[in-house]
């Protein structure tokens, strides 16, 4: 009886999504149909023998994939601008590019990670001198312009006009510090740090598309679900404030993005999610915010990266196969339903490895571990269509 209310719950949220996104005003519409899209970065920067044979059977819309800049520049370049400083190391991100361009299908690249040499530490430090991000977003852009030719190959790079800034924000393992202090009147300081992130990317890409004279889209956000306080092991922001305090500080951005991951896992019995955490079905609410945190701009929304683990094999926190498989369809139907969702992306193909005696990864894939796919691979094969 609870997993059939829990069920029912779950698809009355979906219908909210749906209905409010009908009543929105169309003139504010996406100019084009909405892109159902996949990400796993495991899988396409270490398997591409498999990641791409499967991508070409999904055949997505579009692909998400990471932009380490701490990967790409493991020392400071001499010319930070230019894509060719041999400071620079592309080798994970050109065979994505170039492969995903192959089979026709767009890149959304997120840049995110900060080295050594510009301050990152462990990489969720913002960089100490935010010149030095924006130098490596134009250079990327610049890479991906679509006009870029390798000097030892000759090869033209196709073009990516998709970019996103920074990855989870909202929390400490992406960028710390999220708060001021661990204490009862710590104040949240992340988004006055992810503006200037937000703004660096930003003018680094656009930038770059202005010389180019190509248009280019930078999504700010990228936000997790969820709320932990400043106390916690893992201290968050909740993705609804971190946007109305993002708003504070007018960073430039084309499109919002959030991860609408599922907020009661973990929670106890009766436990309800914070009033401020966005999972699928709040969705509504994080447009009706962000419309309030970035007045007159009616923002779109882009759906980055959102699953739903699968017992089997995650007897923790999994929902059956046949659920995934349903919730995804309905997910993509109350998305394609409100005018201001442009994106959704799935995460992941191909399952994480569980490891017991509690569940570790993601086993969101469409397909288990061994390539054997659930029932949820051709449902995205139908949709993605």
């Amino acid at each position: 009886m609870k997993r059939l209310l829990t069920a029912l719950l779950a698809a009355l949220a979906l219908v909210a999504v749906a209905s409010t996104g009908a009543s929105a005003d169309q003139s504010r519409a996406r100019s084009a149909p909405m892109l159902l899209g996949v990400m796993d970065d495991a899988l396409l920067g270490n398997r591409p023998d498999l990641a791409f044979p499967a991508v070409q059977q999904l055949h997505p819309q579009v692909i998400r994939y990471d932009l380490s800049w701490a990967h790409t520049a493991p020392r400071k370049p001499a010319d930070a601008t230019n894509p060719e400083d041999p400071a620079y190391d592309w080798s994970l991100v050109d065979p994505v590019v170039v492969s995903a361009d192959a089979l026709g299908v767009p890149v959304l690249l997120t840049i995110e990670v900060t080295p050594r040499w510009a301050g990152g530490g462990t990489g969720n430090k913002p960089p100490v001198n935010m010149s030095t991000l924006q130098a490596f977003a134009y250079a990327a852009a610049t890479r991906y312009s679509g006009q870029h030719i390798v000097p030892s190959t000759g090869q033209v790079l196709p073009a990516v006009t998709r970019w996103e800034a920074w990855n989870e924000p909202n929390t400490t393992s992406h960028l710390t510090p999220q708060y001021s202090c661990r204490c009862a009147t710590a104040v949240p300081v992340a988004p006055t740090i992810y503006a200037k992130i937000l703004t660096a990317i930003y003018k680094g890409v656009h930038s770059a598309g202005t010389h180019a004279g190509i248009k280019e889209i930078v999504a700010g956000g990228a936000t997790k679900p969820n709320y932990s306080g400043p106390k916690t092991f893992e201290p968050a922001v909740a993705p609804l404030r971190f946007a109305l305090l993002l708003g504070k500080k007018h960073p430039p951005l084309d499109v919002y993005s959030h991860h609408p991951y599922r907020t009661d896992v973990g929670k106890k019995a009766g436990q309800l999610p914070g009033p401020n955490d966005i999972a699928f079905g709040d969705l509504p609410r994080l447009i009706k915010g962000l419309d309030t945190a970035f007045p007159g701009k009616h923002l779109h929304l882009w759906i980055t990266e959102f699953g739903l683990q699968t017992n089997p094999p995650d007897g923790f926190q999994g929902v059956s196969l046949a659920n995934q498989s349903q919730q995804l369809r309905r997910n993509v139907a109350a998305s394609r339903a409100n005018p201001r969702i442009d994106m959704l992306i799935w995460f992941l193909i191909r399952d994480e490895q569980v490891r017991k005696p509690f569940a570790a990864g993601f086993q969101t894939g469409l397909s288990f571990t061994n390539g054997t796919a659930k029932p949820a691979w051709s449902v995205f094969r139908s949709l993605a269509q």
